[in-house]
């Protein structure tokens, strides 16, 4: 496949000091071909291949053409080239190809690279927000509260918004979160949408792969981040983001903000302290401390933004040697769904989904605390946590709620697409790990 011709990115990348383009022409130059004399040794060594001129050589050296791992093979070959070094070409053309989709993104004319493509290839994410919670740690009612307040009540972009949350699980992934202080007491449209949504962030400190820093009010800054938050992706990519949407930077601004992120997060605390004003917070919401948004007469809000948001429903996403456990509904509604329910007051997702299992099948699990991920339900409108769950001894099944469940069985990958069509893509993903 041909690389993009235009893109100086993927050009610099290739024939950068230690490049894969670099390497090859430097093999060519000790064995002491021309580029015309190398494509001829190349076309003889595979007759059927019509490719090779002078030219092909050429742009594979300049990085205007993708190599592959035949093509390799062969100048090594016609390079006398140690196989060591051959595995080290392979190497970096494994490194390229993860690299490439990033390379490959450029701004054109009247388009904007949209969030979800940036957060699924890049490798490092860093978010800055301070004065509203980052949509990736957004709960459901503080999105929907955000909306609200701006007029709208944008349904597509809640179950957009929910969709990319799930990257947070994502532990092949580096994600930092710089956060004012003040998000953490502005509470749109409702003060009743804040403790959920401080727990959640009390809850993304466990993860590994994540860090979150507050920069505490009265702090002194050399960079005063602005009402919009911003997210940086991996050093070179970055977006503005806005309460309902988000903004490309033009090119070269992407590292001044990386630049200013860095110095930012100089200025932050983490870990226990961090953990420690979050709570603070939450303790002020709940002890009504701070002030209720004030009345506007005629105003008019929605009903729906005074209803206390309901209990989020976890989904046990429970992977054995016989396959995956699924059960079917009396209602059909839909016909088949993995063992999923409500978690009820004072439970985490965790003890929820234990508890669903062993009620819904008889089978007693364990439940990972890292979520595979969370969204808004395309038909019911409830937030939905899928936890990977690992059973504890033997693995026979059987209803244990009839008035919900008439089946319960374990099913391959493949009867997953038969069964369970239009299922949500990261426990897809999962499953094709697990079950492959």
């Amino acid at each position: 496949m041909a690389a993009d011709r235009k893109n100086p990115r993927i050009q610099a990348y290739l024939t950068k000091p230690g490049g894969l383009a670099t390497a090859l022409g430097e093999a060519r130059g000790r064995a002491g071909y021309s580029m015309k004399a190398l494509a001829d040794l190349l076309a003889r060594f595979n007759a059927e291949n019509k490719m090779w001129n002078s030219s092909k050589v050429s742009k594979l050296e300049n990085g205007q053409w993708d190599p592959t791992d035949e093509i390799l093979e062969q100048w090594a070959e016609v390079t006398d080239t140690p196989s060591a070094d051959l595995e080290r070409w392979k190497n970096l053309l494994e490194d390229y190809r993860r690299e490439r989709p990033r390379l490959s993104r450029r701004a054109l004319a009247g388009t904007t690279p949209s969030a979800e493509a940036l957060e699924s290839t890049a490798r490092h994410i860093v978010c800055v927000s301070a004065n509203v919670i980052p949509p990736l740690l957004q709960m459901p009612a503080y999105a929907r509260a955000l909306c609200l307040a701006e007029g709208r009540a944008d349904a597509e972009y809640l179950a957009a918004l929910m969709a990319r949350q799930s990257i947070v699980g994502d532990d092949t992934k580096q994600l930092r979160f710089i956060i004012g202080e003040s998000a953490l007491r502005y509470a749109p449209n409702s003060t009743t949408v804040m403790p959920a949504q401080l727990d959640r962030l009390l809850s993304i400190t466990d993860l590994d792969h994540v860090e979150l820093g507050i920069i505490p009010q009265m702090t002194g800054l050399r960079h005063v981040p602005s009402g919009e938050g911003f997210a940086v992706y991996d050093q070179h990519d970055a977006l503005m983001e806005g309460f309902l949407g988000t903004v490309a930077v033009a090119d070269g601004r992407a590292e001044k903000l990386n630049e200013v992120a860095t110095d930012l997060w100089a200025e932050v605390v983490e870990g226990e302290e961090a953990r420690t004003i979050i709570m603070q917070a939450k303790s002020d919401f709940r002890g009504g401390r701070p002030r209720p948004r004030k009345s506007v007469e005629n105003e008019h809000i929605p009903e729906r933004a005074t209803k206390p948001e309901p209990a989020p429903v976890v989904a046990a996403i429970t992977v054995s040697e016989r396959g995956v456990l699924v059960g079917r509904r009396n209602d059909g509604k839909p016909p088949w769904t993995f063992i999923a329910g409500q978690i009820e007051p004072g439970e985490s997702p965790t003890d929820a989904v234990v508890r669903e299992v062993k009620e819904e099948t008889g089978l007693e699990v364990t439940a990972a605390e890292r979520e595979i991920g969370r969204r808004v339900h395309p038909k019911t409108g409830r937030t939905m946590i899928y936890l990977a769950c690992t059973p504890v001894g033997k693995l026979d099944v059987f209803v244990g709620d009839e008035d919900e469940l008439a089946e319960v069985r374990w099913i391959s990958l493949e009867e997953v697409d038969e069964l369970l069509p239009g299922a949500f893509e990261p426990v897809l993903e999962y499953l094709r790990r697990e079950l492959a």
